[in-house]
This record gives C-alpha cells, sequence and structure tokens, in this order.
C-alpha cells in the first residue's frame, strides 16, 4: 500500500523560496550601501584629520563617498574619492613629472616684492605613501562581513 502525502501551502512555500534571491540581493546591497557610507564616514573621522594627512581645506574630506551596486548574483561595495587629482597620489605614493608652468612671484625669502611672473621649469616630484581608504578597509573588514552576514540570516528568517 503506497504512501500518499500532501502539502498544504506547498505553492506559497514554493514561491516564498524562488523569491529568496532578489529579496537577499537587494537587502545586502542596502546593507553593503550602509556599510560603505560607515567607512567613508570612518575615513573622515580617522584618516583625513590627523596622521597621516593634516586637513587644510577638507576638499579631500568631502570627496571622499561610498556606493554599493549589484549585478546578477554580485555585489560590490566601493569607497572612494572623485573629483580630487591628488587622492590618488596620497593612496598610492610615487614619482610625478610635473610639467613646467608659469606663477606671479610675490615673496623672496619671507619678504614681499613687487609682483613678478616667473616661469617654473619642468621637474618630477616624489611623494610618500599616505594611504587612507586601503587601511580603512582592512580595519572595518570584520564589521562589515559580519553585518552583511546578520543581514542575511535576518533576510532568510523572514522569509522562513
Amino acid at each position: 500500500m503506497p504512501i500518499e502525502t500532501h502539502i498544504f501551502g506547498k505553492d506559497e512555500l514554493i514561491e516564498r523560496f524562488e523569491q529568496l534571491p532578489a529579496q537577499l540581493i537587494a537587502g545586502l546591497t542596502s546593507e553593503m550601501k550602509t556599510q560603505m557610507v560607515r567607512l567613508a564616514d570612518y575615513v573622515r573621522a580617522n584618516k583625513l584629520s590627523g596622521d597621516p594627512l593634516h586637513r587644510r581645506t577638507g576638499r579631500l574630506s568631502r570627496s571622499v563617498s561610498g556606493q554599493a551596486s549589484a549585478s546578477g548574483t554580485k555585489i560590490r561595495g566601493t569607497i572612494g574619492s572623485k573629483g580630487v587629482p591628488y587622492a590618488r597620489v596620497h593612496e598610492e605614493g610615487g614619482t610625478f613629472d610635473i610639467p613646467s608652468y608659469s606663477r606671479m612671484q610675490t615673496m623672496v625669502f619671507g619678504r614681499p616684492m613687487i609682483p613678478k611672473e616667473v616661469t617654473v621649469r619642468a621637474h618630477t616630484a616624489t611623494y610618500p605613501q599616505r594611504a587612507f581608504l586601503k587601511p580603512s578597509l582592512l580595519e572595518n573588514e570584520d564589521r562589515i562581513r559580519e553585518a552583511l552576514r546578520a543581514r542575511a540570516l535576518e533576510i532568510m528568517r523572514a522569509s522562513a
């Protein structure tokens, strides 16, 4: 005698599990955005106001932002600086070619003088690495992973 089983609500259960990947992607993308914004705040508070960099105008600090995006089943969080050309120099260091340019000289040996246009010859400049993004990510990596794991569990529990 065969045993027959009937599962009531099976169609609803299957539909919930089919929707789970989309809910996970949306929820984790939202959490990743939150974490990247927090990381940008961390960079501004802990890396751009003191060592290794000292704040002068605040332009670099204002340029730091975090975003998140999803493509298929991949979620990417990014943090960076836009519109500030010297951000990369600080992050990576290196030697750079500086083209010749003209400037107005108004001081000589710390004393004012009659303004005079002078040409600065092309030269190279070497800057040390003063990374502020990568160390921040490494310092917060565990916290970010834990937040994403907790959010994934929260979404899965809510759909069960």
